[in-house]
């Protein structure tokens, strides 16, 4: 892998990590409120893993992208 996509990998996932902290640090600022968004945002980011893991570990598909002519 070449230094400049290891690169902008690092500055995507760094500001993915920055944007959530400020998500949860504006959702647990108003206390009680706040954590109903925190909760949404957990839901959200188990059903983004789950989708992304079937995904890669879904022979079938895999399969059909390899075989099957668009």
């Amino acid at each position: 892998m070449k230094l400049d996509t290891i690169a902008l990998l690092l500055a995507i996932f760094g500001g993915a990590i920055y944007l959530l902290f400020l998500l949860y640090a504006g959702a647990t600022a108003p206390f009680p409120f706040g954590f109903v968004f925190v909760i949404v945002l957990v839901l959200a980011g188990y059903l983004l893993f789950r989708v992304i893991w079937q995904r890669k570990n879904n022979a079938e598909d895999d399969y059909y992208e390899k075989n099957v002519e668009k």
